[in-house]
């Protein structure tokens, strides 16, 4: 096994590529196969008296693309009624690995929270299609 697929196993390690995951306060909440199973697992929570963001991140493997990982950041908001809504202040954005950034610099959980950091704090371009990780990791430098 080459050093590449060394790091996409290890991607299995930290979280589950296969389903949507709902992180509250860099936390993780709730997984589900999709984001209809994730609203419905949220009515089983209790229901709260304020809204509150959250960021629902999908991620996708492709070994045949040129970004191989991509992880889809999306911040939404869970309503007073425990329905996940996305809000007209909520953003969005796609992060990529090239198998070379992978490769260098491997895949962890901290990643994930850099991204939410990211988007919460405005560091990142929302007006490009995605962000490189180099390019994450330089705006969270700043």
């Amino acid at each position: 096994m080459d050093k590449l697929d060394k790091r996409i196993n290890s991607i299995y390690d930290v979280i589950d590529p296969n389903l949507d995951h709902l992180f509250i306060k860099n936390k993780l909440v709730i997984s589900g196969r999709t984001s209809k199973e994730i609203k419905e697992q949220l009515t089983n929570f209790d229901v709260i008296n304020k809204d509150i963001n959250c960021f629902l991140i999908r991620i996708k493997i492709n070994k045949k693309q040129k970004n191989i990982l991509t992880i889809n950041c999306t911040q939404q908001t869970i309503k007073r009624n425990l329905k996940l809504i996305t809000g007209d202040d909520d953003m969005f954005q796609v992060f990529t690995y090239t198998a070379e950034e992978l490769i260098k610099y491997g895949f962890k959980l901290s990643h994930l929270k850099g991204m939410m950091k990211a988007i919460n704090n405005n560091l990142i371009s929302f007006e490009k299609s995605n962000i490189t990780f180099t390019e994450l990791k330089k705006s969270l430098q700043k």
